[in-house]
């Protein structure tokens, strides 16, 4: 089902637009609908990486405070860590 809703572009973009629709033979409203469905899917997959990784310091975060590891402990750590595994 579709909608008629107006919407609002700058000139510069219109006109990209209205260009690429033609030399596609496409209405400028087709090819608006077939951009924006994979740009919105995108976006939805960019939001969702963007809290996974914020779900990841924060899990961090929470494992460095019970094991009492502070900011400065970290170059050593992974220094020492590399060195172990070196050595199996």
């Amino acid at each position: 089902m579709t909608s008629q809703k107006t919407i609002t572009l700058a000139d510069d973009l219109f006109e990209q637009v209205e260009r690429r629709a033609a030399a596609e033979g496409k209405t400028v409203d087709e090819l608006a609908n077939e951009l924006l469905g994979p740009l919105m899917e995108l976006r939805e997959q960019a939001d969702a990486g963007d809290q996974h990784w914020r779900d990841l310091v924060t899990y961090g975060q929470g494992q460095a405070e019970k094991l009492g590891v502070r900011e400065e402990d970290v170059e050593r750590l992974i220094h020492e860590w590399r060195v172990e595994q070196r050595g199996r």
